[in-house]
């Protein structure tokens, strides 16, 4: 009698072990996705730092015997462009910052980080057009931008 009830309690515990292992699987493989969508992101703040300060270094060096090279600039400023579509409409983006290594995303979910990447694309938007602005000059003035104004990058 003794024995009959507890094959039924290993047989229940092995069932329920089952159950948690499955449902613990089929939860990890639905959110395979979110850690690269996180890493996309991540790497967007990255980029628009990269962007500034390569434009920089790009005023820095104006006239210099070894002159920066600006397509480092346009290339940084393309790959934060095609994430950013990506993470707002979906589509190909690049793993990588030579864009090489392509992969798909998925449309942002909810309607609060659409009106976020919005938000970033505006303040993107911006930045080009204040570096557009300022680009060429011998020594450009500080940027005034999102109401914080940058220290100038000429030497004093």
């Amino acid at each position: 009698m003794w024995t009959k009830k507890l094959r039924v309690l290993i047989i229940l515990f092995l069932s329920i072990l089952t159950i948690m292992v499955l449902y613990t699987s089929y939860t990890v493989y639905q959110q395979k996705g979110y850690g690269l969508v996180i890493n996309i992101a991540g790497r967007q703040r990255m980029l628009s730092q990269k962007f500034t300060k390569e434009f920089y270094l790009s005023q820095l060096q104006q006239g210099a015997k070894k002159a920066f090279n600006p397509s480092m600039m346009a290339k940084s400023a393309k790959l934060f462009d095609v994430s950013l579509a990506a993470l707002q409409n979906g589509g190909t983006t690049y793993k990588d910052l030579g864009m090489t290594k392509a992969v798909k995303l998925s449309a942002a979910g909810t309607d609060a980080v659409k009106k976020q990447l919005d938000k970033v694309e505006t303040l993107w938007q911006q930045l080009l057009i204040k570096v557009d602005a300022v680009k060429g000059k011998s020594c450009p003035p500080p940027l005034n931008f999102c109401g914080k104004s940058t220290n100038s990058v000429c030497p004093h």
